[in-house]
């Protein structure tokens, strides 16, 4: 059985609803929540990507020091590759793997 689709007044309280809880401050994901809406339902009202909605991921607190740190290494042994270079910063205490030396090492140009 088909669910049953809500009155145009019934639209505009909810619209109205989640106009004060986003002036609020609340997260989009937290005012869908509430309303009862699924996050699927809403991005196919709007005409937008689901995965437009996710969180996009930030970097590491400790990568400033981390990319300091292996510029210095770079300038102080020239020759040396992102994996030499990942175990002088393992010895020196980081707890980093090669793929994310070689991550960096690619965005900094090195």
């Amino acid at each position: 059985m088909a669910t049953k689709r809500p009155k145009p007044e019934e639209i505009v309280v909810k619209l109205r609803q989640v106009e004060v809880l986003m002036g609020q401050g609340m997260p989009r994901i937290d005012v869908i929540r509430q309303i009862g809406v699924t996050e699927r339902r809403v991005c196919r009202v709007l005409g937008q990507h689901r995965s437009t909605q996710r969180r996009v991921p930030q970097g590491r607190a400790d990568e400033e020091r981390l990319v300091a740190n292996m510029i210095e290494l770079t300038r102080q042994y020239g020759r040396y590759g992102y994996r030499r270079v990942a175990a002088l910063l393992r010895d020196a205490g980081w707890q980093v793997n090669d793929k994310r030396v070689e991550r960096l090492w690619r965005r900094e140009g090195l």
